[in-house]
């Protein structure tokens, strides 16, 4: 099943602006959360959750998380799976200090994902305890 989509990786590119240097494969060989989310994979999405390979709410070098690139691509049926799978972290922002909530309006132009995002982290915030307005430091 690898195989296949290694394959359609040579055919499919993701948005150049989101696509860095960094090998598109973890240390087993298999794409990580956040390459399968910029090539818009949502079921490799849902199965790397299924099988907890894959730490939900890593980090990449520019500091976004499967989250913030399916907000910031308009990848809706990605976004969906990581969404319902209750595990994403609303809170943290990237190395710029934007949520992801931010870049699916700025960068997705997706009004209403980024609605959806807003409340998830402000619903998150309220649960931990968190005041949003006060809260300087990233999470």
């Amino acid at each position: 099943m690898e195989t296949e989509f290694r394959d359609a990786l040579k055919r499919k590119k993701p948005r150049e602006k989101f696509y860095g240097e960094a090998s598109s494969y973890n240390s087993h060989g298999y794409l990580t959360l956040i390459e399968c989310v910029k090539y818009g994979y949502p079921e490799v999405v849902k199965s790397r959750i299924d099988q907890g390979t894959q730490e939900m709410n890593m980090q990449d070098e520019q500091g976004m998380t499967a989250l913030h690139y399916a907000a910031a691509l308009g990848s809706r049926h990605c976004l969906r799976v990581l969404v319902n799978s209750g595990k994403c972290d609303y809170l943290l922002k990237d190395n710029h200090g934007r949520y992801a909530s931010e870049l699916a309006f700025s960068c997705g132009a997706d009004y209403a994902v980024g609605v959806l995002l807003s409340k998830k982290q402000v619903k998150q915030a309220h649960e931990l305890g968190i005041n949003l307005e006060a809260s300087t430091s990233t999470h």
